[in-house]
């Protein structure tokens, strides 16, 4: 009987202590879980975060390409009413020097 109770003693133990890994084991995997999905979602934030900032250098690119097609038009405007101008002033100049002959 006492070899017995020792057995069933031990296998108490033996069940306690497994009961107990268990829990802790389980703690564990709580604690890595949770700190997966921390990490997890820090690296969706630099992502976005990226995402972000891409699409910031996506929208100035886009904003610097737009000024610079509308200085380049002004260029071009600007050169062209200067043409124009020129051409009135030789005309007039012209239209004068062809009186005085």
């Amino acid at each position: 009987m006492v070899k017995k109770n020792k057995q069933v003693e031990l296998k108490l133990l033996f069940n306690y202590q497994l009961k107990e890994r268990n829990q802790h084991l389980t703690l564990e995997l709580k604690a890595y879980y949770r700190l997966r999905c921390q990490h997890k979602m820090e690296q969706d934030l630099l992502v976005l975060d990226w995402q972000a900032t891409k699409s910031s250098r996506d929208l100035l690119t886009s904003q610097q390409a737009q000024e610079w097609r509308e200085l380049k038009q002004q260029c071009t405007d600007k050169r062209a009413d200067l043409l124009q101008q020129h051409s009135k002033e030789k005309a007039l100049l012209d239209r004068r020097l062809d009186l005085t002959h």
